[in-house]
């Protein structure tokens, strides 16, 4: 439909061409490669999003790396702005230091208000978010699954994690959480500061709001903090160790270890 010239500037053809609408599920797992630096096996893995339906793949993916003898591992989280706890839980279990993971220790706490608090404690509901191996839990539509990682999980001491100003969420909580029991480098720019979860109420036919049509409203319910309970993430987000700008023009494609911000975590 245009020409782009050396300047960058795109130039109208002026042409009309037809084209066949489809829906397309895409992962959110853009890249998984395995490199080979100064006789490392690196693993690199670029997330976009944390969701239910990639938990599956997220572990295989894993026990790839795993069964190669990756020994390091770069988390590519520049573009991941949200998702479920969930898959974060799953996540930071996969890469976690074995012992942590093994002991089930506290991953993080989640803060609600003190009402809420208080009706979680007589509940028998607890703050605390484990490491786990084994995860059961139900898809958006419902149905059933149930992963076990323990063949999967690479059980890290260090981490390198790529950001932009656009990594939000899950990937911070991520991030902040894991620093408590792993050496976490973070490269590329400070994180957005998104450092509250939420759920998303819609209308349904359960409702008594349900005659009021479509609508959805996102209620933020609880705040991320570590396993000793600091706020180690806030509105001011994560603050990179160093500072490195990406380079989407170049052509260079992810897991390319050519790629400007991979290799310098390399």
């Amino acid at each position: 439909l245009g020409i782009m010239d050396e300047d960058m500037v795109v130039h109208d053809l002026k042409i009309e061409i037809q084209l066949t609408a489809a829906q397309y599920k895409t992962s959110p797992i853009l890249s998984c490669a395995l490199l080979t630096e100064q006789h490392r096996n690196i693993g690199y893995l670029c997330l976009t999003d944390f969701t239910l339906d990639c938990i599956e793949d997220l572990v295989s993916r894993f026990k790839w790396l795993k069964d190669s003898d990756c020994s390091d591992m770069v988390l590519d989280l520049r573009s991941s702005s949200r998702g479920y706890a969930l898959t974060e839980q799953v996540l930071a279990s996969l890469l976690a230091p074995h012992e942590a993971v093994k002991n089930g220790a506290v991953y993080q706490i989640r803060k609600f208000n003190p009402q809420k608090e208080a009706e979680n404690k007589s509940s028998g509901i607890s703050p605390e978010v484990l490491f786990q191996t084994r995860f059961d839990y139900l898809d958006e539509s419902g149905q059933s699954h149930s992963v076990n990682i323990e063949d999967s999980a690479l059980g890290l001491n260090r981490l390198y994690v790529l950001t932009s100003e656009e990594t939000a969420g899950c990937a911070e909580a991520l991030i902040a959480s894991l620093k408590s029991y792993m050496n976490v480098t973070v490269i590329g720019k400070n994180t957005s500061g998104v450092y509250l979860s939420g759920i998303i109420i819609e209308a349904s036919l359960s409702n008594p709001y349900q005659s009021l049509g479509k609508w959805g409203l996102h209620v933020m319910t609880a705040a991320t903090a570590n396993k000793d309970g600091l706020m180690r993430l806030g509105p001011e987000g994560i603050k990179e160790d160093a500072e490195r700008e990406e380079s989407p023009q170049d052509g260079i494609a992810l897991g390319n270890p050519e790629e400007r911000m991979l290799r310098y975590a390399l």
